[in-house]
């Protein structure tokens, strides 16, 4: 089916309609969604995004729209769709525009859907937000790849025009018989889709008479959104700002260069022909000119040599416009965060200067290495043309940096070389520090020991991931010393804000009755987490943010509870530490019939993982990452059965394949997908497991000294510690088998349901579900913690009210297994325990 969107009579299908490309031709951008840094603002022009009827939302690679980012691509996933036949044209995600001063508009937006998600999107609009009109549908035959550039014309929706209000949905509807129908196979409410390049745009209303200046927000939302640069090479402007900048930047034979901004945007001026002087900062001046680039900085050129524009001064000692913070997460967003400030005053700070070499550039000006407070480096632009800079020795300790957001990028697209310009030397100035902290972080009654080595116990920087499971607990302890004179503030409430809503979060006030100073006293707090079953699969971004007078320290911790089914995936073996010896015990651990005569180190490691839970597991699309890339994903069709082992081992990707023993329906063996095998350091690393979403699922955190240097890591059971595999079999690894045995039974349980008010007691209790191979239920398996001295009965019945059923008297006995009754069809059971009077 052609993308192109028909909506001429509200058809119930879309058929091609050839007059958008033209029309296309003559718009401007009004309203850009990227997705790109995970965020749901618009990268260029004003709205809002948000998932509704009961979607969830995340981020996802773009790769393959047609978003033209080459690193930071996202797009927006949406999951946790209705069930089969329910809820029809409500879910999905849902935009808000504000059309005013353009007409005649189009949508377009890239769409992806995976295999089981609904094949069928309508597109609805509404001008009040309440009141919906369906503009048609369009579906998706391949899935797991994006269908781009489809297109809605909403000539035919004049209410659409000029209007402040406009909403577009775009949701999953029905087929004809009323039913969701899948891209392929069944359908699923698990199933997601993938968003990218949502794009408005619409004829510009000609309202302005010649002459009126136009706002620079908006002139740079009619660049081209591809390559950042402007769609017409003699397009005619005019803009009215203050001029920002203290030197004449001209090159060439330029007269004049400096920056002007208004009250939304920030822009380049340059003069031809006219004198060697600037207007200063402070002016307010009307420039009219032709608005081009110079290497993507979009700038309005005057030429008075052909009569071309003018620069009229209209006031004289105005206050220069508030340098804006350029926040280390727009820099990591890359352009899409960087360019809306392109010409404006932006104060950048803390940061510290590369001091090799010891002087800024000379006349002939150069580039200057920023490094942040997070690490990460930006770059500091010297003009040769100021005078006051070039040349002098450059300062040392923490700095705040004030100047002009520039850019000089050959490329194309341009959306690179981005560069903080101070225009004299007080715009570098000498700070003290920020807040610094210590962290620690501890995870506490793991429901699979030994999963988080290192992380199990306080660790200076605490991992900026965490997955903690429902009875597990997870406390993140700080501490904030505040320095002599320089107090601290806590932005307590964006810490309770961004905290999961059954995390509790203690923040100790400093005491004003200590005999210590307020301005010396450290903060102290901590994040006490213990998800339940309401909390599986929610995703939480936990943000710790203090101030002082130097500046801002943010640390964010993102936190991911499972799902049940996500749950029951382990991680049941790895070996990070092959040889290449054939004498060696550990050699060829794959069985290969013909063993790679290079990179065995890589190639020959493999990760283990057991679906431990009572229902199949889609790991399509999740991934395999060590502590510094990505190394495999799932490919569409990974589907894992209850007991099914799935082994991923370094590679190559073509030949030298594992001849494991093949049993049918049990094992899944994939190589490493990204070619460079699995790249496990010998020394310590960690293996992390996400889902299709990119939540961490499971982590496993290694040193030297837990590997064993004639075999791999393994567990016997799915609560079990990490065991080295020489030393409990004679065998050095088992890809694909258990270490003993030869089955995955001591693998296949289920959390039970407890009863929920016990008899008082100081005795516990765990009960677990176990099945066999086959899926079947088979027994529970009991155990009794607290104060064994003392006597006790355990109870067993079919409902938390009871009637309850001694089942056993003990004293010392802690675990005990009570086998099902053949053929027992309701495998729900309550227990309770009592001590004896």
């Amino acid at each position: 089916m052609n993308p192109l969107l028909n909506c001429l009579g509200l058809a119930a299908s879309f058929l091609m309609v050839t007059s958008i490309a033209s029309l296309a031709q003559t718009q401007h951008l009004v309203a850009l969604w990227n997705f790109n840094g995970d965020t749901l603002h618009p990268s260029v022009g004003t709205g809002t995004a948000m998932a509704i009827g009961g979607v969830t939302t995340s981020f996802s690679s773009g790769s393959g729209s047609t978003d033209p980012a080459t690193t930071g691509d996202d797009a927006l996933s949406l999951a946790g769709f209705p069930s089969q036949g329910k809820a029809a044209d409500t879910a999905g995600v849902e935009f808000r525009i504000d059309t005013t001063g353009y007409q005649n508009l189009t949508l377009q937006f890239d769409w992806r859907a995976s295999n089981t998600a609904s094949r069928w999107l309508a597109v609805r609009i509404s001008t009040d937000g309440t009141v919906f009109q369906t503009l048609g549908r369009t579906e998706i035959t391949t899935g797991g790849v994006f269908t781009n550039s489809i297109a809605v014309d909403l000539r035919n929706f004049p209410l659409a025009n000029h209007s402040k209000n406009v909403t577009l949905q775009l949701v999953s509807t029905v087929a004809s018989e009323g039913r969701y129908q899948a891209v392929s196979g069944n359908y699923s409410s698990s199933g997601n889709w993938r968003i990218d390049s949502v794009t408005i745009t619409g004829e510009e209303l000609s309202t302005n008479p010649p002459g009126t200046p136009k706002s620079i927000a908006k002139i740079r939302s009619q660049l081209d959104p591809h390559n950042l640069t402007p769609r017409s090479s003699n397009e005619r402007v005019v803009i009215e700002g203050i001029v920002n900048s203290h030197a004449n930047l001209a090159t060439g034979d330029l007269d004049g260069g400096f920056f002007v901004q208004d009250d939304t945007a920030g822009i380049a001026v340059l003069h031809r022909g006219g004198s060697k002087t600037i207007p200063s900062a402070g002016s307010r001046v009307r420039v009219d000119g032709i608005l081009t680039h110079v290497n993507g900085l979009l700038t309005v050129d005057v030429d008075d040599k052909v009569g071309l524009g003018s620069i009229t001064l209209l006031q004289t000692e105005q206050p220069l416009p508030v340098a804006k913070p350029l926040t280390q997460t727009l820099i990591q967003v890359g352009a899409m965060g960087l360019d809306p400030l392109e010409g404006q005053r932006i104060v950048l700070q803390p940061v510290s200067l590369d001091l090799t070499p010891a002087q800024f550039p000379n006349a002939s000006g150069g580039n200057v290495s920023l490094e942040l407070s997070d690490g990460n480096r930006f770059t500091l632009r010297i003009d040769g043309r100021v005078n006051t800079l070039i040349n002098q020795p450059k300062p040392r300790g923490v700095l705040a940096i004030i100047g002009i957001l520039t850019q000089s990028d050959t490329s194309d697209p341009r959306s690179s070389g981005y560069a903080i310009l101070p225009t004299r030397a007080e715009d570098i100035m000498t700070l003290g520090a920020p807040p610094s902290w210590t962290l620690t972080s501890t995870l506490q009654q793991l429901g699979q020991p030994g999963e988080n080595p290192l992380n199990s116990q306080p660790v200076a920087v605490p991992f900026a991931e965490q997955v903690v499971r429902p009875g597990e607990r997870l406390e993140i302890q700080f501490e904030i010393p505040s320095s002599s004179a320089v107090p601290v503030f806590i932005d307590s409430d964006q810490a309770q804000a961004t905290k999961p809503s059954s995390a509790r979060l203690t923040i100790e006030p400093v005491d004003p009755n200590s005999t210590e100073p307020i301005q010396t006293q450290t903060h102290r707090g901590r994040l006490l987490f213990e998800p339940n079953a309401t909390d599986e699969g929610s995703a939480f971004q936990w943000v710790l943010q203090a101030t002082n007078a130097f500046g801002v320290h943010s640390e964010q911790i993102s936190i991911y509870v499972p799902t049940r089914q996500e749950q029951s995936i382990i991680l049941t073996e790895f070996l990070a530490n092959p040889t290449a010896d054939p004498n060696s015990l550990i050699y060829n651990p794959l069985k290969r019939s013909e063993v790679p005569a290079n990179n065995l180190s890589a190639h020959d490691e493999f990760v283990e993982l057991v679906n431990s839970g009572r229902t199949p597991v889609d790991l399509s699309q999740w991934s395999l990452t060590d502590a510094v890339a990505l190394r495999h994903q799932f490919p569409t069709g990974s589907l894992i059965q209850p007991g099914t082992v799935v082994v991923v081992y370094g590679g190559p990707i073509e030949g030298f394949a594992p001849t494991l023993e093949s049993i049918p329906n049990r094992r899944l063996v994939q190589p490493a997908s990204r070619g460079d095998g699995l790249s496990l350091n010998n020394t310590s690393d960690q293996i992390l497991l996400r889902n299709a979403n990119s939540n961490l699922v499971l982590r496993i955190a290694y040193t030297a000294n837990d590997l064993a240097s004639s075999g791999s890591l393994t567990r016997t059971n799915a609560v079990s510690s990490w065991s080295r595999h020489p030393e409990i079999t004679s065998q050095s690894s088992s890809p694909g088998y258990p270490p003993v045995g030869d089955h995955w039974t001591a693998f296949l349980e289920e959390s039970s349901t407890i009863d929920p008010d016990p008899t008082p007691t100081s005795l516990q209790i765990e009960a677990r579900l176990l099945w066999n191979e086959a899926g079947t239920p088979i027994q529970y398996n009991v155990r009794v913690l607290g104060d064994l001295d003392r006597s006790y009965t355990l109870h067993q019945g079919a409902a938390p009210s009871g009637p309850f059923k001694p089942i056993q008297t003990l004293s010392a006995q802690s675990e005990f297994r009570i086998p099902l009754p053949e053929n027992a069809e309701d495998t729900q059971a309550y227990f309770r325990v009592t001590t004896d009077p």
